[in-house]
């Protein structure tokens, strides 16, 4: 059972010493006359005494025990001390805090401030039980002489005093000050035997002696730990890294003489302001005006005093006001300098009180303490400041170690918070931003934020809540990052990403970009235009909304999009809120961190769960939390994640100058741009403008606009606003390595064809110009085959039938489609066959995709042709239906009145090739390759134009087929050797193929290896001496004749 250390000064207890002291003893010598009269005095002396003693502690009961605080409980008290929150290198950004403390242990204070705060405030500390007697009795009879005596109090006195929250009576009555000098005896003297038990309990091993010194070192620890010591420094370790930049366990000697005479009166004794704590020099001239102490009047003052301190003895200034005496002797007292006399008198400081003290309790040497004094001459102080660093990212951390611990918990709790922060990136990300903030106020904005995160792991490495968290003009201690603004266009990617999950899309599937109606809505974009059919890579590299807005109804609409979206981290998508399509184009109301976390599912198909906090220490430096990466379930799959980023990486996706805009050198990074209006007098205006950036391991978030919801110019689109300062911070994160150039995974996809029209698998009538070789999921690959389709030739002055007449720079190539949709309802479709209908009669950009649903039946003004039957043509080649392989030539010869100045190759009306002439009579032979056609009946016809403009046709049908796998045959009936007088031959050889056409042919004298002759076409034309020849003839497809031809017999045979 513990005993009452009250149990010493009880009545009782004191009445039986006393008892003991003074009984009477049995051989006296007094008479029993004088015996009665003792006997009554002794007993009216006893009774006198009982009533004091009585009183007392019924004066002790009713005015102080009763009232006393619980001192068992100090031994588990906890200060309340600063917590420090740093990035995950140790740079500290901020400490919060009511009281800013660090607690350090009895080991970890210099043992310079242990000897100098007892020597400034408890001289013989290590000595008494907690109570000074020879104080007490001082300050008790001073008090009684209406003198201020000092506290008399102790180190232990002034904790209890503190911890304790004791009311000093200053201005109290007599007994209010005896009241509380008793309180601080008795509390004391508690203090002490709690301490003592717990340091006997915790080491049962040590000795009485080494328990009471253990429990001494306990009291100055604590003591140090709570006294305040100005400019919000609480204890020994915040104003030693306050005053000095470095810990408590490394202060000097003159250091500790500083610390230990501020107690005494903070705001006095306060470094940065006080005359009072360090010595100082008053200056004047003989005329009596004052100098500032500097220059060299100050270098000549210090050389001269450091003299005069090093070459004196202190050997008999054995206490501190001899000390202070002689040092002040020691200045000098005058100077001349550059010809002006100067008086100079020397005020001591506190600290050199202090120095002395030390000295004369033997804690210093004579040598240390000249060293010391000197260093005060010309010490200086760091400067007194609670710089933060990234402050809106310190005070998110700080909502949510409260939201986590209780409110709070931060002021008190003396916790060492590193986060994920990287203050390097930190201070890049900032430096990026405001260099650009020029053109940011150009477009309107006075404001703007970022968030940059590493999505495998969730760590937050660089975090700007606003342009200026001290400017108030652009209300810049609102967080942005934090703050819910509409998104725009920068959420589509995730509804295409959904997209690909739902429908078998490719990354080139066609989306029509025209007029279209949702119910009674019309939809539209940005500039206001249309850019008719387009690659859906293309359609959200550009941003086009209608695109976007058909995604969202093909998805199945809010039903499907929303809990998409929820469950990518968007708590900002709301149930009760009905969207409509403008929730694609980014209606929802979403926080910054919010759209970072959705952008790590298109990061990594293993996104972290965004948390800045690496680890929590206690005040004890035991770590209560560490972080373990929180991996999320893999919403959006690995094969689409690689989709989108060939998608959003390639900057041939995006829209003219954009393409090139946000380059930067050696990164290659996915982006986009988004950007929410809103409705004002003046039309729609931009208000939020947003820009996001990934890698395979990091993200970028980057908003802009105005903190009160101002819309911002015209013209402020994200992109625009945001691409210098992307480049800049990307740029510069590259060059010091703090971000590398990575390649993302290619998983779960596959190479396919498909229809560049329809979007489904090509068949065989598809052209091989609207095949397009794209990237799709495998998950869900494109399966249907499109319908019928086939190329013609349109002339584009009008999207009218080529004529004779149309140069053949107008001519280009149309098609003839069955109009599909990718929307499973076909909701648009009934939108494409009236934008089909309608171009045919347009000549402006949506046109060019020359998508018709039928052929176009009209020649273009001016350009109907007019027939003249006096032109005659002769197909030669081909000239019959029959197999006509692709890759052949075409043979003809046409005879007019008037000259011919064009002849036109057809097939299916469209132009195959054109040829100048100038002549009455025409021959020709020309190749041809009609690969891009199907094989099966076509067309095949040759036109023929005078010089009047008249023309002619005439056409035949043909057998198109892609192979021919038999070779030339020499055709004997239709060539022609002739032998000369000399004996030489002329020949005229003829060589036809049935398919396809001969390409050409080699003459060789028999026997030898060097060619007599060579030919392209049908005819070999040459003269030889040798009777005997061999030939070698190849066709379009490479089929090859060798013969032998004798030239001497050829004739003879012939007949």
């Amino acid at each position: 059972m513990q005993r009452n250390p009250l149990s010493a000064y009880s009545p009782k207890t004191f009445l039986k010493k006393r008892e003991e002291t003074y009984r009477p003893q049995k051989n006296y010598s007094l008479s029993s006359h004088n015996f009665g009269w003792k006997k009554i005095l002794i007993i009216s002396l006893c009774s006198l005494f009982i009533l004091v003693m009585g009183g007392g502690f019924l004066y002790l009961q009713i005015r102080i025990l009763k009232h006393l605080p619980d001192v068992s409980q100090i031994k588990d008290i906890q200060l309340t001390q600063a917590t420090v929150i740093t990035d995950r290198n140790g740079v500290e950004l901020y400490k919060i805090f009511d009281e800013n403390r660090e607690y350090v242990t009895f080991e970890n204070i210099s043992k310079h401030m242990i000897d100098a705060i007892v020597a400034v405030e408890d001289q013989r500390y290590w000595e008494h039980e907690g109570l000074d007697p020879m104080g007490i009795f001082r300050a008790g009879f001073m008090t009684m002489l209406g003198r201020n005596g000092g506290g008399g109090s102790t180190l232990t006195q002034q904790l209890i005093t503190n911890l304790m929250k004791l009311e000093r009576p200053f201005h109290g009555s007599f007994l209010d000050k005896v009241d509380y000098k008793l309180t601080q005896i008795i509390l004391a003297k508690r203090l002490n035997n709690v301490l003592q038990q717990q340091i006997k309990a915790e080491n049962s091993n040590l000795s009485s002696t080494e328990v009471k010194h253990k429990m001494k070192e306990k009291i100055i620890e604590l003591y140090l730990n709570y006294v305040f010591l100005g400019n919000n420094a609480y204890g020994v370790e915040a104003a030693s890294k306050t005053y000095f930049n470095k810990s408590a366990k490394d202060l000097t000697v003159m250091e500790a003489s500083i610390l230990a005479s501020i107690p005494k009166a903070p705001s006095r004794y306060d470094p940065y302001k006080s005359s009072a704590l360090m010595g100082s020099f008053t200056i004047k001239d003989a005329a009596g005006k004052e100098y500032p102490y500097e220059g060299n009047i100050k270098a000549s003052i210090l050389s001269k005093f450091r003299e005069n301190i090093t070459s004196a003895s202190f050997s008999n200034k054995k206490t501190a006001e001899s000390f202070v005496r002689f040092v002040n002797s020691l200045s000098p007292s005058s100077l001349t300098l550059d010809g002006k006399v100067y008086t100079i008198q020397y005020s001591n400081g506190r600290a050199e009180f202090a120095l002395g003290r030390m000295y004369e309790n033997g804690k210093i040497t004579e040598e240390e303490l000249k060293s010391a004094f000197i260093e005060s001459l010309t010490k200086t102080f760091e400067k007194s400041t609670f710089d933060i660093k990234a402050p809106h990212f310190v005070f998110w951390i700080k909502d949510l170690l409260e939201k986590e611990y209780g409110s709070g918990s931060t002021k008190k709790g003396g916790l060492v918070v590193k986060t994920t922060l990287d203050y390097n990136i930190q201070q890049l990300a900032e430096a990026a931003v405001k260099a650009h903030s020029a053109s940011l106020f150009e477009y309107g904005a006075s404001n703007s934020s970022l968030i940059y995160t590493d999505s495998t792991n969730g760590d937050v490495l660089a975090y700007l809540g606003s342009l200026d968290y001290f400017n108030k003009d652009i209300q810049g201690q609102n967080d942005m990052a934090r703050n819910p603004r509409q998104s725009g266009s920068s959420i589509k990617p995730l509804i295409y990403a959904l997209g690909f999950e739902k429908l078998p899309l490719t990354i080139d599937s066609p989306i029509y970009d025209i007029p279209f109606k949702a119910g009674k809505d019309s939809p539209n974009n940005a500039d206001g235009k249309f850019n008719g059919s387009l690659p859906l890579k293309k359609a959200l590299g550009f941003s086009r909304n209608i695109p976007a807005v058909k995604m969202f109804f093909a998805l199945g609409g809010e039903s499907v999009a929303k809990p998409f979206l929820q469950k990518l981290g968007l708590s900002g998508v709301k149930n009760e809120i009905e969207y409509g399509y403008p929730l694609a184009l980014g209606a929802a109301e979403v926080s910054m961190i919010e759209l970072a976390g959705a952008y790590q599912h298109l990061s990594t198909p293993t996104p972290a769960q965004i948390n800045p906090i690496l680890e929590i220490k206690a005040n004890d430096g035991s770590i209560i939390y560490k972080k373990t990466p929180v991996v999320q379930e893999n919403v959006i799959k690995p094969g689409i994640i690689t989709l989108m980023w060939h998608i959003l990486s390639e900057p041939s996706n995006r829209i003219g100058a954009w393409a090139t805009k946000f380059n930067v050198k050696g990164l290659t990074y996915a982006l986009k741009t988004g950007t929410s209006n809103v409705k004002t007098d003046k039309g729609s205006r931009p208000r939020d403008g947003w820009f996001a950036a990934y890698t395979p391991s990091r993200v970028l978030l980057m908003w802009a606009g105005n903190a009160d919801a101002r819309p911002m110019n015209s013209k402020a689109y994200g992109g625009s606003i945001h691409a210098e300062s992307v480049k800049k911070f990307l740029s510069d994160m590259l060059a010091k390595g703090y971000i590398t150039n990575e390649e993302m995974p290619n998983k779960d996809t596959s190479s396919i064809s498909i229809s560049s029209v329809s979007g489904k698998l090509p068949s065989e009538a598809t052209p091989v110009s609207l095949i397009t070789k794209t990237l799709g999921w495998n998950g869900l690959l494109p399966k249907e085959t499109e319908g019928p389709i086939s190329e013609i030739e349109i002339d584009i002055s009008c999207f009218g039938k080529v004529s004779p007449f149309t140069p053949a720079d107008q001519i280009k190539k149309g098609y003839l489609i069955t109009p599909t949709s990718f929307m499973p309802n076909n909701m648009d479709l009934e939108d494409i066959k009236k934008y089909l209908a309608e171009q045919v009669q347009q000549t402006g950009a949506t046109s060019a995709l020359n998508f018709f649903m039928s052929e176009p039946q009209n020649y273009c003004p001016d350009r109907q042709p007019v027939t003249n039957d006096e032109i005659k043509i002769n197909i030669v080649r081909p000239s019959k239906q029959g197999a006509f392989a692709k890759k052949n030539t075409v043979t003809y010869s046409i005879s007019s009145p008037t000259n011919i100045k064009k002849v036109i190759v057809t097939l299916d009306g469209n132009t195959i090739a054109s040829y100048i002439d100038n002549s009455s009579e025409v021959f020709g032979s020309k190749s041809i390759d009609l690969s891009a056609y199907a094989d099966g009946n076509h067309q095949l016809g040759v036109t023929a134009v005078d010089v009047n403009n008249l023309s002619q046709s005439v056409q035949v049908a043909v057998n198109l087929v892609s192979e021919d796998t038999t070779p030339p045959t020499f055709n004997k009936s239709q060539s022609k050797v002739v032998k000369n007088a000399d004996g030489s031959y002329d020949a005229n050889l003829l060589f036809d193929d049935a398919v396809s056409a001969v390409k050409e042919g080699k003459v060789f004298e028999k026997g030898q290896t060097k060619a007599l002759t060579t030919f392209s076409m049908q005819v070999a034309q040459f003269s030889t001496k040798a009777s005997e020849v061999s030939v070698e003839v190849k066709d379009m497809y490479g089929n090859t004749l060798k013969q032998d031809i004798n030239l001497e017999t050829f004739n003879q045979t012939q007949e």
